[in-house]
C-alpha cells in the first residue's frame, strides 16, 4: 500500500462497504507461500531421486563411465 498511492483509498472504500480486504490478502499470500513451498519440495524430491540413481549406477557399474 505504501508504493501505490491509489491502493490505500481503494482498500479504505472496500472496507467501508464491508469487505474484509485483509482476509483476501492473507489468502493470496498463503496461496503463494504454499505454491513456493510445494515447488521447493518437488525440486528436492527430484534432486534426491537423480542422485540416488547416479549413486546406484556408480555402485553397480551401470554405465556412468563406459
Amino acid at each position: 500500500m505504501r508504493n501505490n498511492p491509489r491502493l490505500a483509498p481503494a482498500v479504505q472504500a472496500a472496507e467501508t462497504e464491508g469487505l474484509n480486504v485483509r482476509a483476501g490478502y492473507d489468502v493470496a499470500l498463503s496461496d503463494g507461500l504454499w505454491r513456493a513451498t510445494n515447488d521447493a519440495l518437488s525440486f528436492l524430491i527430484e534432486s534426491d531421486a537423480s542422485y540416488r540413481k547416479s549413486d546406484y549406477q556408480w555402485e553397480w557399474g551401470g554405465g556412468l563411465h563406459r
